[in-house]
């Protein structure tokens, strides 16, 4: 009898130290991924970044959001339907992709 206790406890042992190795090692695979890169699920004005290395991720919006012109328009419409129509180059509009990219990249990070 003892010595079936013995084996129960050994093998549960094995098991115990093989599911927390497994567990560092794929926390360490992680870890190493996303050194360099923006985690899982990070979006920036709906645009999924996550995994993509910065540079990439800062390729991608100005692929999407491509920066106003001074003949662009902006366009505001309110709950009651009212619009108004703002010409871009007044008001210097302009995107700041580097800015959301790095705040996306910081995201997850350590300090």
């Amino acid at each position: 009898m003892k010595s079936k206790i013995k084996v129960v406890l050994l093998v549960s042992g094995v098991l115990f130290g093989q599911l927390i190795v497994g567990v560092l090692l794929s926390t360490g695979v992680l870890i190493s991924f996303y050194n360099d890169r923006i985690v899982a699920n990070t979006y920036i004005n709906e645009v999924e970044v996550g995994g993509l290395k910065p540079e990439r991720a800062l390729t991608l919006l100005k692929q999407k959001f491509p920066q106003a012109t001074k003949d662009s328009y902006l366009l505001l419409l309110d709950e009651k339907g009212e619009s108004w129509k703002i010409n871009c180059g007044e008001i210097n509009l302009t995107y700041d992709y580097e800015g959301a990219v790095k705040q996306a990249f910081e995201i997850g990070k350590r300090p």
